[in-house]
């Protein structure tokens, strides 16, 4: 709890050199906990069994996940992601703190598929024949606190989201910085922290085209999964796939019925 208010208090400071500090405190209430992943250790500590690539640690008698929209491609296995480490660093969140998440995806997709097991019961299932099996990767992360985005702060408060827009208009935020960059910096200076080039599990995205505002419900980031690397390409070099679930599936723990949306930054 500490730590989390040390975070909110560099935030506002961060915020606090381009707007007004009571401005900088009215963004920075809307914060949320998520974590921050990546495949070195200079992103944070050990995730437990959490790992890029590799293997799925599926439920026995469950099949491999296809495309939706071309049932005959399988999907790759993305990230499998332990509960158990990952759900207490998120607080904020429905996270559940026990068993695994395996991420499926594909390059040049806008879907995804998550699958919920039970590591003691999993079966350690490879991919079928012909499916890119990524080189499996330790996964490291750490707590980082979220904003909204321009379009999310619209929503939850379109005073505050225009008086933003002034600001922008003035030229009081540097041009190519947002106040969502400037927040979640380490430094103050989005361009020199490494949390932008990590995976993102939880907390608010940063998506410029959406909204968590989905008809009469609200959806949930399960992961950011970043492409333009080595692993994925949607579709460019700054765009990411977002998976994300409503409110009522969370908390169901029904996380078949997740889904993914690619979005350019």
């Amino acid at each position: 709890m500490i730590e989390r208010e040390r975070r909110r208090e560099r935030m506002t400071r961060n915020l606090a050199e381009h707007v007004d500090t009571s401005l900088a405190e009215r963004i920075t209430a809307f914060a949320h906990t998520g974590v921050a992943i990546g495949q070195t250790s200079d992103v944070g500590e050990p995730l437990g069994l959490s790992r890029f690539g590799g293997d799925a640690l599926l439920p026995p008698d469950t099949g491999w996940p296809y495309d939706y929209k071309l049932p005959e491609i399988p999907l790759e296995l993305a990230m499998v992601v332990d509960l158990a480490v990952i759900g207490p660093m998120h607080p904020d969140g429905l996270l559940p703190h026990h068993g695994v998440l395996n991420f499926f995806a594909r390059s040049n997709y806008d879907g995804a598929r998550v699958i919920h097991a039970n590591p003691a019961t999993a079966v350690t299932t490879s991919p079928p024949e012909g499916t890119k099996r990524h080189a499996e990767e330790a996964l490291n992360g750490r707590t980082v606190l979220t904003v909204p985005g321009d379009e999310d702060l619209e929503r939850l408060a379109p005073d505050l989201a225009q008086e933003l827009e002034d600001l922008y208009s003035s030229g009081q935020i540097p041009l190519g910085y947002t106040h969502k960059s400037i927040a979640e910096s380490d430094s103050g200076d989005p361009g020199k922290d490494e949390r932008f080039f990590s995976h993102l599990m939880g907390g608010l995205p940063n998506w410029p085209q959406d909204t968590m505002f989905h008809g009469p419900e609200k959806v949930h980031l399960l992961l950011e999964l970043r492409g333009g690397s080595r692993q994925y390409d949607f579709g460019g070099s700054s765009n990411s796939l977002y998976v994300v679930i409503t409110e009522q599936n969370l908390r169901a723990g029904d996380f078949d019925k997740a889904y993914g949306i690619t979005q350019c930054l």
